[in-house]
């Protein structure tokens, strides 16, 4: 598209909302601050020989190639909302644009059009719940983007609240929440953006809701986020972590699925990892991750969940505050 601005170009161009501000006093930290490096270095935490918990763990990132079904289901609810919701509607070049770019949503070398961004976003912001499937199949693909995420911060307020609403709808179809978590999934690649979300009280009550979905789609999702956010959250003085750290331990008891309690315990490890202040909170809860072992030997996520439950019984043993 000769004259369209690509992805170098489009934090300039994009319009809309800017980020949210932050307080005052940040929850990352206290007084906005994380423990420092060296503080960290002398933690018991990292002295231990851990299996499946890394302090260079990298967030969970979705992808879903299947570009082609998106941009041909799009193209086709266009068509019908034409006849009486136009204000919804594509128009013909930013449809030749998605049409155009099919091939290249799943290549990161190709910069990403203006137009396709736009039409994206805009799928997203104006179409309602039920049709927005394959519009968040293809924004999933765009948040692997670094430049894209660039674009979302100046929108967040615009397109975040859009997407926890579309997660939280009871009568949004699985499939659909599903996408929209695949969607925030992407957006831990961006520091920032983590950083923007873990201190957002819509997004975290968001989390806890659908930590509690009785859709099998939505929990395997719903536990890789939970998974990015342990990564994302600061290492003490967060209310997130307080109560992710209260929270947590309550739905791996409740788990019924081998695959998502083995992410989840590996969630707790990662957030109670050189963190007083959520060993201690998981610590009080008499949570017993030996008996989640037992309750799935066999399955076939048995051993990554005794990996990760070795891992929290070794960690909470070895608490910074209970070696003085």
């Amino acid at each position: 598209f000769k004259g369209v601005p690509a992805d170098n170009e489009v934090g300039e161009a994009a319009t809309s909302s800017s980020e949210p501000k932050q307080s005052d006093e940040k929850k990352t930290g206290k007084e906005g601050e994380e423990e420092g490096p060296a503080e960290l270095k002398k933690h018991p935490h990292l002295q231990l020989k851990l299996r499946v918990v890394n302090p260079d763990a990298k967030p969970i990132m979705s992808k879903d190639g299947d570009y082609k079904r998106f941009v041909r289901i799009v193209e086709s609810h266009n068509k019908k909302l034409l006849k009486n919701s136009a204000s919804l509607c594509l128009s013909n070049d930013e449809i030749d644009a998605l049409k155009a770019f099919t091939e290249s949503f799943s290549n990161p070398a190709v910069a990403v059009p203006l137009l396709v961004t736009q039409a994206t976003i805009k799928l997203i912001i104006k179409w309602p719940h039920p049709l927005l499937f394959p519009p968040l199949g293809l924004y999933q693909a765009l948040m692997l983007r670094d430049a894209q995420r660039k674009v979302l911060l100046k929108q967040y307020k615009v397109i975040i609240p859009k997407l926890i609403a579309t997660v939280t709808n009871e009568k949004a179809k699985g499939t659909v929440q599903m996408m929209a978590l695949c969607v925030f999934l992407n957006m831990f690649a961006d520091k920032h953006l983590a950083v923007l979300l873990v201190n957002d009280e819509a997004f975290m009550d968001m989390l806890m809701y659908v930590l509690e979905s009785e859709s099998d789609l939505v929990k395997i999702s719903a536990a890789r986020l939970v998974f990015n956010v342990a990564l994302a959250l600061p290492k003490r003085g967060s209310l997130g972590v307080i109560q992710l750290a209260s929270y947590l331990p309550c739905v791996c008891t409740r788990s019924t699925k081998g695959g998502n309690l083995a992410i989840m315990l590996r969630a707790v490890g990662q957030l109670v990892f050189c963190n007083d202040e959520a060993g201690k909170v998981v610590g009080i809860m008499d949570f017993k991750p030996l008996d989640l072992v037992s309750s799935f030997k066999g399955s076939k996520a048995s051993l990554r969940i005794q990996n990760a439950a070795s891992d929290v019984i070794a960690l909470l043993k070895h608490l910074e505050y209970s070696q003085r």
